[in-house]
């Protein structure tokens, strides 16, 4: 049944995660001084490499995750509380997608000096507005160019970005299906074969 001890595995895990023995270890291993508002969002790389911190201030930090030096001070486009920031799956650390609370999702591409640390952010550009607070993106397994973004009014989107053709409202291909997470389910369809019910 899964069950040990009368216990689920989930519960197991709780309880061990909880143990004095690993509470114990824990520890204060950097300060990372950058933001001057809220840091509402934390994410590593997909190789662990390097960390990112997303704020209220409309900064992005990118920060060497072993040293915990500060990698590059991205200003972002956005005028609202930025609540998710994830690299995009693929890109060598220089892609990053945004979401924020003035309802945009946003496409940051990032320079690298000489040094392979990030500088700089070379490009941003908006793939989205909505009326609700955007609350957070996540990358479709296998699919590194495509992911799903929630917000507020409790709908999802899946966004495409070889897709992108446009900018704001516009859409221009982004959404490749919505779905309101209160009733009802929406196919999405990702490349030619690979389809999604969300």
């Amino acid at each position: 049944s899964g069950a040990a001890g009368g216990w689920a595995p989930s519960s197991w895990r709780r309880r061990l995660q909880w143990h004095p023995l690993h509470v114990e270890r824990i520890a204060l291993r950097a300060e990372l001084q950058l933001h001057t508002g809220c840091v509402n969002c934390v994410s590593y790389s997909d190789d662990g490499a390097l960390l990112l911190t997303g704020s209220d201030d409309g900064h992005i930090g990118v920060w060497d995750a072993s040293s915990s030096r500060l990698q590059g001070d991205l200003k972002t486009g956005h005028v609202g509380n930025i609540f998710c920031a994830k690299f995009v799956p693929g890109t060598n650390h220089t892609q990053i997608i945004t979401c924020a609370a003035d309802g945009q999702t946003r496409h940051l591409f990032a320079a690298r000096d000489s040094s392979t640390c990030i500088s700089y952010c070379c490009e941003d550009r908006e793939l989205r507005t909505v009326d609700w607070y955007m609350m957070k993106v996540e990358f479709v397994p296998e699919h590194q160019q495509t992911f799903v973004s929630t917000q507020a009014d409790s709908t999802l989107r899946m966004i495409d970005l070889r897709k992108w053709r446009g900018s704001g409202n516009s859409g221009g291909g982004i959404a490749m299906g919505e779905t309101n997470a209160n009733g009802g389910d929406v196919l999405c369809t990702v490349g030619k074969r690979d389809t999604y019910t969300i």
